[in-house]
């Protein structure tokens, strides 16, 4: 991928006495010293803060860790579990939701519980806690919901949920708008969580929940970190975090040495050397595979992979077989755009044709190419499913915001947020949407 880039954004760092001093402190490169004097470090740092730095204290940063306000009532709900228990996992279709899906499901199996799961249907239902769904949990009855990845902001169907007497537990990290609904405790650090806690992936959050909490030994914990490091590097998090770089150094570990059968076999499949895995086979060759299943299939597919499931030989090759028809129907779109599109400050593009499952990957590419706003919109029966990407310095969050009364639902991060719109309001909510955009 290229990523268009004038001159005037470019910033040219040249090494310079201080880069010199903290190369012959630390014996390292002069290159290195002038990346650590990029993140703020000097000759005069002390110690302990560059060997925080560059090998940062996992137990150390956990112990101070604030992930809001309602951490340790989420542990109580879920220590009440017993044998007798039902809960229901309620996850998201992406890497960082079936990561987050299958790292609950461990957390309730400790407990000696019994866990269902349910993901939603990209195409069909889209993201969020949906009211049919909760509908549907309340008359079969269970004792406990623990939705992740989701569920802040899905107000009507978690109210749904705990008038049937049925508690919610939810554990998000998406930004927050406008009313959060009422569960019975929501662990999500984007309300009064610290600044490393809000940089954490919805599995990080977990995670990290659990090892505050003590949910599971912390061997059995650091086992499952290769779930974390799938969520964190697929979301694209930020890896300046301490606390997400040794997670995902961790989750890589674990991956080398003991890795679980599903993923295993995937490796092997796309000769994948595990002994020398690493963060890039993780972004261009692993997740691209799990997060087909949801965009063009069933998430549940990748769920059973990460969850060791029956017939594993036979749902590896479905979900390669997926990929490769996920990057062919991208490359198609991709052609449509770059041939019917002259003017490049059109921001909302759309096409019948197009399947909802690829276009935010899609969207992605294009705006990082173009380093400008991107929304690619597919109809689905009576309404248009779409998603926002924004360049740098972008807020996809605040741009939907202003649309939010003609849009049925949306919601994401500042730099990618997906949304959905009746097929009535979507030429109105295009034509605001450009002057959001002034070029």
């Amino acid at each position: 991928m290229v990523v268009r880039c004038s001159k005037n954004e470019i910033n040219i760092h040249r090494p310079g006495f201080e880069a010199e001093r903290i190369a012959s402190r630390l014996g390292c490169t002069l290159l290195q010293a002038a990346l650590l004097e990029m993140r703020g470090l000097t000759s005069e740092t002390s110690d302990r803060e560059i060997k925080n730095w560059l090998a940062p204290d996992l137990e150390d940063i956990l112990s101070k860790l604030q992930l809001g306000a309602d951490n340790s009532a989420a542990a109580d709900i879920l220590r009440s579990l017993t044998s007798d228990s039902d809960v229901v996992v309620y996850g998201d279709y992406d890497v960082d939701g079936i990561s987050a899906t299958s790292l609950a499901m461990e957390i309730v199996l400790a407990r000696n519980a019994r866990v269902r799961y349910f993901i939603p249907h990209r195409y069909n239902q889209g993201y969020g806690l949906h009211a049919d769904v909760a509908k549907s949990i309340a008359k079969r009855k269970c004792d406990l919901v623990i939705v992740v990845d989701c569920g802040t902001q899905d107000v009507e169907a978690v109210s749904l949920i705990k008038n049937s007497g049925i508690p919610v537990v939810i554990f998000d990290h998406h930004l927050v708008e406008g009313m959060t609904a009422e569960a019975d405790t929501v662990v999500n650090p984007q309300i009064n969580g610290d600044r490393l806690a809000k940089r954490l992936c919805a599995a990080g959050v977990i995670w990290c929940w659990a090892w505050q909490n003590e949910l599971l030994a912390q061997d059995h914990l650091k086992r499952l970190l290769d779930l974390v490091a799938l969520a964190t590097i697929a979301d694209c998090v930020s890896l300046a975090s301490p606390l997400n770089r040794i997670l995902v150094r961790g989750g890589i570990n674990v991956m080398r040495t003991i890795p679980r059968e599903g993923l295993s076999i995937l490796m092997d499949k796309l000769a994948v050397n595990r002994s020398t895995i690493d963060a890039e086979d993780l972004a261009m060759k692993i997740i691209p595979c799990l997060n087909a299943a949801g965009r063009l299939y069933l998430a549940d597919l990748a769920v059973n992979i990460l969850f060791s499931g029956i017939n594993l030989e036979e749902q590896v090759d479905r979900i390669i077989e997926l990929n490769k028809k996920r990057r062919a129907l991208s490359s198609r779109i991709l052609e449509q755009v770059d041939s019917s599109i002259e003017d490049p400050y059109q921001y909302v593009l759309t096409d019948e044709s197009w399947s909802v499952g690829v276009l935010s990957s899609v969207a992605s590419r294009i705006c990082s190419e173009r380093n400008a706003p991107v929304a690619l919109v597919a109809p689905v029966g009576s309404i248009m499913r779409g998603t926002l990407r924004m360049p740098h310095g972008g807020d996809a969050v605040g741009v939907l915001k202003t649309l939010a009364p003609m849009l049925n639902t949306w919601g994401g991060h500042r730099l990618a947020a997906g949304f959905s719109v009746k097929l009535k309001n979507g030429l109105t909510c295009a034509i605001r949407w450009k002057k959001c955009f002034p070029r």
